[in-house]
C-alpha cells in the first residue's frame, strides 16, 4: 500500500485554476507547449493528499527502520534526510491545524485498566483515495518525460527555501 504514495504524479490544470488556488501564474510552472503539446494553458498540479501521505510514509520509515519492518529511507542520516523529514512533519502539522474536526472521543471501562480508556473508532466520511487517484491517473503525465523536463526560457523562478542554500554550501545564496 505504501509504495503507491511515492509517486507524485503531476498533471495539468488551468490557469483559472491556478488563480483560484490564490496563486500566481507568472510564477507557477507550466508543461511547455514545444514538449509537451498540451497548449499554453496547462500548468502542474499535483495532489496535496498524495504529498502528505509519501510524508507520513517517510516518517514511517524512519520511525520503524530499528525493527527491521522497513528499509530506511536513502542517506538515513544524512542532513537532507533530516530536513526532508522537519518538512514532512510540518506539512502534517499545518494540514491537522487548518483541517481540525470536531470528532469526539468517548471512552470505556477496559478489564485491564483502572481508570476510562479512550475509544479511537471513530465514525468518519472518508473521502476516497482510490477515486482521488482515478482523477490524478485519468490527467497525470509520463513521470519519465516530466523528469526529463528541463527549465523553458522566460520563466520566473523563486527562490528555494534557506536551509537547501545553507545544505548545498552556497554561501551566497544562504545569505
Amino acid at each position: 500500500m505504501w509504495d503507491s504514495f511515492e509517486d507524485m504524479h503531476t498533471f495539468p490544470i488551468t490557469r483559472k485554476q491556478v488563480l483560484a488556488l490564490g496563486k500566481d501564474p507568472q510564477t507557477a510552472a507550466r508543461y511547455d507547449n514545444e514538449y509537451w503539446g498540451l497548449g499554453d494553458d496547462a500548468y502542474i498540479a499535483a495532489l496535496d493528499s498524495q504529498h502528505k501521505m509519501h510524508c507520513l510514509n517517510e516518517i514511517r520509515k524512519m520511525a520503524f527502520a530499528d525493527f527491521g519492518e522497513e528499509t530506511p529511507p536513502k542517506k538515513f542520516h544524512s542532513k537532507l534526510a533530516w530536513i526532508h523529514l522537519r518538512h514532512c512533519m510540518d506539512i502534517l502539522a499545518q494540514d491537522m491545524l487548518c483541517h481540525a474536526d470536531a470528532d469526539l472521543i468517548t471512552y470505556n471501562w477496559k478489564d485491564t485498566q483502572p481508570s476510562p480508556y479512550p475509544d479511537f473508532s471513530i465514525n468518519r466520511k472518508c473521502r476516497s483515495f482510490n477515486d482521488l487517484f482515478a482523477f490524478r491517473d485519468e490527467r497525470r503525465v509520463a513521470m519519465s518525460k516530466y523528469e526529463a523536463m528541463r527549465k523553458p526560457k522566460g520563466t520566473k523562478p523563486v527562490p528555494m527555501e534557506p536551509g537547501y542554500y545553507a545544505l548545498i554550501c552556497s554561501p551566497v545564496l544562504a545569505s
